[in-house]
């Protein structure tokens, strides 16, 4: 396979094209609020909300609309919570919410951008949401991060917390990487 690389005017185009969606690096956090709020305007059902910091800056962003309040209404029994780890261009952690449909199929109904993995963060993104989809999950599934275990035994106490089975075997490879391979086989 040949390795096409961009003439100048597709960079450059493209790049144009980046700036007009995503804004300056200044700008994004107040487009993405103007954003919410034209949302908010055009169906005020659904969960736009903001935490933003002292010096204006934004620190915690959560979403949910009425078609995903709806699906998770049908679908609560069990609650899948993931974050990617600063993998976007502000380092910020992206938290998503996701139901399983009677099918095995997974629908988001939920996410949420932090400025840290910190309990008083990860708290107001629960109370939020969950404060919006009015119900309990009978189970929560997560990986082992210490904050969500907190959050979630404070603000959702009639849920089933249990460790997701990808990241309990992720640590063990991690952990155990020092073992003879005929002891274990992952």
């Amino acid at each position: 396979m040949d390795l096409v690389i961009p003439d100048r005017f597709t960079f450059n185009l493209h790049r144009k094209v980046r700036s007009l969606v995503w804004g300056p690096n200044t700008e994004d956090a107040n487009m993405l609020l103007n954003l919410a709020i034209k949302l908010q305007e055009k169906n005020p059902h659904h969960l736009t909300n903001f935490k933003v910091s002292l010096e204006n800056k934004l620190e915690c962003f959560v979403f949910s609309s009425a078609n995903m309040k709806k699906l998770y209404s049908n679908f609560n029994d069990i609650l899948l919570i993931d974050s990617t780890y600063r993998t976007n261009r502000y380092k910020m952690p992206l938290l998503i919410f996701a139901a399983l449909s009677e099918n095995a199929k997974i629908i988001i109904i939920g996410f949420a951008i932090v400025i840290s993995e910190q309990y008083e963060d990860i708290h107001w993104v629960f109370q939020n949401l969950f404060g919006y989809l009015e119900t309990q999950p009978k189970i929560v599934c997560t990986d082992s991060c210490p904050t969500l275990k907190k959050t979630i035994a404070n603000i959702l106490p009639e849920s089933n917390h249990l460790l997701c089975g990808w990241h309990v075997s992720q640590n063990l490879k991690k952990h155990l990487s020092g073992l003879s391979k005929s002891f274990y086989t992952f």
